[in-house]
């Protein structure tokens, strides 16, 4: 799971945000993020395809992931606020 703050972030930023958490465990060729999934009691998530399925397996380790061939999906929890917006801040849990 990833804690992130979602609220204030559009969705390139989202996405952009994601890729470059990810780029830490190597190449990453795609990531789509799904913020509101449906049905609502669904939690968001995102889809991150990796360069090869070590850097896959290395992503889905350090963030809980699920892994599909060389994507890994990654619940998002949102992040809890306190007073103010914490624009860009995500931390990983397993």
């Amino acid at each position: 799971m990833l804690t992130i703050d979602m609220t204030y972030a559009s969705h390139k930023e989202l996405t952009d945000m994601l890729a470059r958490y990810s780029s830490l465990f190597g190449t990453v060729t795609q990531v789509k993020v799904h913020p509101t999934p449906s049905p609502p009691t669904m939690r968001p998530f995102a889809l991150i395809t990796m360069g090869s399925r070590q850097e896959a397996e290395k992503l889905a380790v350090a963030f809980g992931g699920r892994m599909i061939g060389r994507a890994v999906m990654v619940v998002l929890q949102e992040l809890e606020h306190a007073s103010a917006p914490m624009q860009g801040r995500a931390a990983g849990s397993t």
